[in-house]
Parts: C-alpha cells; structure tokens; sequence
C-alpha cells in the first residue's frame, strides 16, 4: 500500500469513527514552565533592550509578568480554575474537555468538520502538542501538550497520529 492510498485510507477510517478513543489525563509539567519562563525572560530582555520612556516599559513589564503568571497557572501547573485537566476524543469524533473546576465541554464532529475553519485548530509536533477549541460564544480554550505531562504515552502518540493526517 502506497503511503498516499494509507493516509487516505486512515483519514477515511478517522472521518467514520474507526480509530479507538482517547482519553488523557494531564498532569503539571515543570518542563513546560521552563519553556514558559524561557520565553518571558526572553521578551524581558527584549525590554530591557529597548528605547522607550520607564512608564512604558513598566507598563509591557505588568503584561510580561501577569502573561507569565497566567500562562504558568492554566497550562504548565493546571492550578487555574478553567484548567483542562483531562482531554478525550470518542470514536464519535466528539472532543470531551474537563476543567478543573467540574465543567465538560463537548465539541462535536459536526462542529469540526472544518477543523482549521471553525472548530479545533491544531499544532502537532513529536514533543509538543497545541489545541485551539473554538466555542460558540467566540472565546476559545487552549490546551498545550508534551509527552512529559500524560500517564498514557501510547494514548499520547496516537492522538498525534490521528491529528496529523486530519
């Protein structure tokens, strides 16, 4: 089997309802907070290296700062209310997200036919996994992934599988 016939046959089978469900629970990561505190130091050197008056660069200091602060809480530590803490994708292709705080979101294939239109737009890459759910109100949920922060390391390559040939 070419790998054409096999990625048209493995979209096929996805579109259907073929692939078994998946199911992560996620867990906090300091290798995604070090990547986070990374970033935002690199944007306070950028800061810092600037030529603008201090009012200004104490104003982008508080947004580089509260950034940080959020971004640590919803996705690296999970300690966010409106957190996801476990993600599953039903054979249906219902996206199922639970936050912290008890809430479940249900996304349906319907709504993600057009996956990079409307629905869910996705970023895959071997150690790093980024999901956009859009919702009806226009906001959107984020969920950032990496293998270091899942239990179910198969669960977790099958996921990129399947998001891969969408």
């Amino acid at each position: 089997m070419t790998r054409s016939r096999y990625k048209a046959a493995l979209k096929e089978s996805i579109s259907i309802g073929g692939s078994p469900p998946i199911r992560l629970s996620l867990r906090p990561s300091w290798y995604l907070a070090s990547f986070f505190f990374t970033a935002h130091g690199g944007a306070f050197v950028c800061l810092i290296a600037i030529e603008q008056a201090w009012p200004i660069k104490l104003l982008f200091g508080v947004a580089i700062l509260s950034s940080l602060f959020l971004t640590l809480c919803e996705h690296a530590f999970r300690c966010s209310r409106t957190a996801v803490t476990t993600l599953a994708w039903t054979e249906e292709g219902v996206w199922k997200l639970w936050s912290r705080d008890g809430r479940i979101i249900s996304l349906s294939e319907k709504q993600d036919s057009l996956l990079r239109a409307s629905g869910v737009r996705i970023y895959v890459h071997p150690y790093l996994v980024v999901l956009h759910f859009g919702t009806e109100k226009g906001f959107g949920r984020s969920v950032v992934l990496h293998p270091g922060m899942v239990d179910d390391m198969a669960a977790f390559r099958r996921l990129r599988i399947r998001l891969r040939f969408l």
